[in-house]
């Protein structure tokens, strides 16, 4: 807290004709920093002492470039670290790094971190011929293509850029980086509304985030929608920022952040 650097790793040089760079934020869990790191060259998984820097593990990925965060889930007492990926989409094992399933990936430039509902995971993809694949982790082991583990498969309208939101048994998403939203029932896949356009929003980076009933969704130049959580889709207020964002808000406690390009906003009672 003293603004004292306590340490850095180098992951090596990026392979990186695209000149994109990474986009995959990391996870911390107890002890550990979990990253991905997904390019033309050897892709892999690490995990790094969060005191130290020093590496615990690391695992190759038969991927090329991915953008998706790892999130880390408890999934009958064991942690697993969820990775949505071009070609495979992977559960690891959060202890020691091992691959505990896979399933075929969700096309290319996967970008949407995963959801989890503490039974089912959601892996979305929004480029080219776009998906969301619902996969039962109960009991779920090696290869699950073709499996029971594969509950149902949305092929419409989903999310390049901007990742899902999983409130109360429904899954909320943009249709791929424009402020269109829908909502489908997490448990059948079935839709509840289809990529609906608040008055005047655009093109958006920005995940949608829930709180106290509502959805906010942040458009990159500056205008709020406010809908109500619901299988039907209700706005209740619009709000204008004059800046530009591609972050998603953060909500802490009663306060929502949002980091423009000019200035940092806390908006409150």
């Amino acid at each position: 807290m003293d603004g004292e650097q306590q340490w850095e790793k180098d992951f090596g040089l990026m392979e990186d004709p695209l000149s994109v760079g990474d986009g995959s934020s990391p996870y911390i869990y107890n002890n550990k920093v979990i990253f991905v790191w997904d390019h033309a060259g050897a892709s892999k998984i690490f995990a790094i002492d969060k005191h130290t820097g020093n590496l615990i593990c690391q695992k190759d990925r038969d991927e090329d470039y991915t953008w998706a965060s790892p999130i880390v889930v408890n999934v009958n007492g064991q942690a697993q670290v969820l990775v949505a990926g071009n070609k495979r989409s992977v559960g690891y094992n959060a202890t020691d790094g091992n691959e505990i399933w896979h399933i075929d990936g969700l096309s290319s430039s996967v970008i949407p971190s995963p959801v989890f509902d503490g039974t089912n995971a959601f892996f979305m993809s929004g480029q080219k011929n776009g998906w969301i694949q619902a996969i039962n982790l109960i009991g779920a082991h090696g290869d699950l293509n073709d499996s029971e583990s594969e509950l149902w498969i949305h092929d419409q309208h989903s999310s390049y850029v901007p990742s899902p939101l999983l409130l109360n048994g429904k899954l909320y998403f943009l249709r791929e980086s424009r402020a269109q939203i829908s909502c489908i029932d997490a448990k059948s896949g079935s839709s509840y509304y289809d990529a609906i356009r608040p008055k005047g929003m655009m093109g958006t980076y920005s995940s949608p985030v829930a709180a106290n009933g509502y959805i906010y969704i942040l458009d990159n130049r500056g205008l709020c929608s406010i809908i109500e959580e619901g299988t039907s889709f209700k706005l209740i207020q619009q709000n204008k920022l004059e800046d530009t964002f591609d972050t998603s808000p953060a909500i802490a406690g009663n306060h929502l952040i949002l980091k423009g390009y000019n200035f940092l906003y806390c908006i409150s009672q």
